[in-house]
């Protein structure tokens, strides 16, 4: 598969304040980014498949990269199932970190973010496969991080790869139907993230502080899903969502550095329903309608410090369906 793709930002800021003027030029910039991406998965042996992908991203501004993903997953005639996967990613840096003029100054020669993960799990099919169980372990390696320092002579780059991190746990799920179209699925994570090599600021308060966790990720979440099928003619599910204490930062009035502060854990109930009002049939289309309720119980909580989370939110739709001639 072949992609191409072009980019281009276009801002400008008008700003007054006591102090003056504080209005930055414009930024006006491009780039361009093609692709190539190829999958193959291949039986090696019996009971073993090899999943194989690559894909090549030649950059106008940052050049050429390749990625990877390997994965190997062996069946047993016992019902078990044994997966590993290796693959590597980047992120490429935004216009404003690249771009950025004024107050902040962007730094067009900045590479991209890369990371190197990897992950070993198993699975195990129970009552003749009404029922499963599994568990994941993950580990991740973030390089090259772009770090902001604000303490750069006037006009220099603010933006730097500078920093690294870690990021690893385990996932445990469970899934089970009972009988006919009930069914009910759990899982939890466990996420452990540290900062090895900090950014420009060292204070235990930093985005990037050395040894501390990542902000607005939880150590602790889980989830629940209940569903029922509705005699072929559409479905409906319950899901509830636990997200656990997590740090985040707020800034508090100049001079004082960003301080971080707890974010209490909150659980989140959603609901969904789908219904095949009318199938295809002799050419006709078929209409399927869905409603979803998200933040059902209409609970208070906080994704961003000092920012609420939407209230209950309704969203209703339909589709149109055509079938086979």
């Amino acid at each position: 598969m072949l992609t191409v793709e072009q980019e281009r930002d276009r801002s400008f800021n008008v700003c007054s304040s006591s102090f003056g003027d504080c209005t930055t030029p414009p930024i006006d910039s491009s780039r361009w980014n093609g692709a190539f991406y190829a999958q193959a998965v291949t039986g090696l042996l019996d009971g073993v498949d090899l999943t194989t992908g690559v894909r090549l991203e030649d950059n106008q501004r940052f050049g050429t990269y390749a990625t990877y993903r390997l994965g190997v997953a062996y069946r047993l005639p016992t019902g078990t199932r044994v997966r590993a996967t290796a693959g590597n990613a980047f992120r490429e840096p935004s216009f404003f970190e690249n771009y950025s003029t004024g107050f902040t100054t962007g730094n067009p020669d900045l590479k991209p973010e890369h990371s190197r993960s990897w992950e070993v799990g198993l699975e195990q099919s129970l009552a003749a496969g009404r029922a499963s169980l599994s568990a994941t372990f993950f580990d991740q390696r973030f390089l090259d991080m772009i770090d902001y320092n604000p303490n750069v002579p006037a006009g220099s780059p603010n933006y730097a790869n500078v920093a690294a991190a870690t990021a690893n746990g385990v996932e445990l799920g469970a899934r089970y139907a009972p009988f006919g179209p009930v069914w009910a699925a759990a899982s939890y994570t466990y996420l452990h993230t540290d900062i090895t090599n900090p950014g420009f600021d060292s204070t235990s308060g930093a985005l990037l502080a050395p040894g501390q966790p990542f902000v607005r990720r939880p150590k602790h979440s889980a989830r629940l899903d209940v569903g029922y099928g509705l005699t072929g003619r559409g479905t409906v599910s319950l899901a509830a969502t636990y997200v656990g204490e997590r740090l985040d930062r707020i800034f508090p009035p100049f001079p004082a550095a960003p301080v971080r502060v707890p974010l209490p854990p909150y659980v989140r109930v959603d609901g969904a329903a789908q219904l095949d009002a009318v199938r295809p049939r002799h050419g006709a289309p078929g209409l399927a309608l869905s409603v979803r309720v998200e933040n059902l119980l209409d609970h208070a909580y906080e994704e961003v410090k000092s920012f609420p989370a939407r209230r209950r939110t309704v969203f209703v739709g339909g589709e149109l369906r055509f079938g086979r001639p």
